[in-house]
């Protein structure tokens, strides 16, 4: 058993998305020829959100199964970890190294391997990009009948 050093409330976890607040956000960052450039501090993270162990945890799927090969499936639980807690956990007692937060809002999200081609409709695909670089990338997301969220671009047959 584990003794208790301190006990405090704190604010802990990641709330619900809220879609109305992206366009007030990307609004912010149009320029004079209305092309949107977000600062790298902002989407700087977004590539290691899942698997950084500071706000994610490895959790048992719930709707993914698994059906003889491990990596067929990969199940989340985004609770923004402790890097989140506010006020921060004390520091100072090195005897005490477990912190315990009940009720912790958090989300879990789980990915599935792609098994055969999938087509998208036009509508469901975006080009990302500018007439000022070589660069450019197609993202396409689309649900699924069992309610599935699946992202990707078009064949390769298509032309950016």
């Amino acid at each position: 058993m584990f003794d208790t050093a301190r006990v405090y409330d704190v604010t802990a976890g990641i709330g619900p998305f809220t879609s109305s607040y992206v366009p007030p956000f990307l609004e912010k960052w149009h320029d004079a020829d209305n092309i949107t450039t977000v600062p790298y501090s902002f989407s700087s993270v977004v590539h290691n959100l899942i698997t950084n162990n500071l706000f994610s945890t490895v959790a048992d799927p719930i709707q993914c199964q698994h059906s003889g090969r491990d990596l067929e499936c990969a199940s989340y639980i985004l609770s923004g970890g402790l890097s989140m807690v506010a006020p921060w956990t004390p520091s100072g007692m090195p005897d005490y190294q477990l912190v315990r937060i009940p009720k912790v809002p958090a989300v879990q999200v789980e990915f599935r391997g792609r098994s055969g081609p999938k087509s998208f409709a036009t509508d469901d695909c975006m080009l990302f990009g500018s007439n000022d670089t070589l660069i450019a990338a197609e993202l396409c997301l689309s649900v699924t009948n069992d309610g599935a969220l699946h992202a990707g671009n078009h064949l390769p047959s298509s032309n950016f």
